[in-house]
């Protein structure tokens, strides 16, 4: 079983998804009936997003805030959703209404190899 199977094992999972930095979608992992699309378009959402909290983290750090790097991971809830991405860039899509925060997160933080 691969990693991103691994975390459609968690309770309403929709798709597991690696990303490359420019969004490319890397590989992924999905329940059945989601297209390869839907997870190119959560590639491409959470690649921008990270990259927008990687400019936040320009505007802490030159305010003289204390260090806001590196980037840990991020998740945004909204309308039936939960998205949780990590800074090895991988992400899941899990439902909102089923998601265990602390769960999703435990299983999305396990998969960091030791220089992530």
């Amino acid at each position: 079983m691969s990693d991103l199977e691994k975390l459609l094992e968690i309770e309403g999972s929709r798709v597991a998804f690696e990303f490359a930095p420019d969004g490319r979608l890397v590989r992924y992992a999905a329940q059945p009936g989601i297209a390869r699309q839907e997870a190119e378009r959560m590639a491409r959402l959470a690649a921008g997003i990270s990259h927008m909290f990687e400019l936040l983290a320009d505007s802490l750090e030159g305010a003289g805030s204390s260090p806001w790097r590196p980037q840990n991971g991020w998740l945004y809830c909204g309308g039936h959703w939960t998205l949780m991405v990590d800074n090895g860039r991988r992400g899941v899509v899990v439902r909102a209404d089923q998601v265990d925060l602390n769960r999703t997160q435990e299983a999305l933080f396990a998969l960091r190899g030791p220089s992530e």
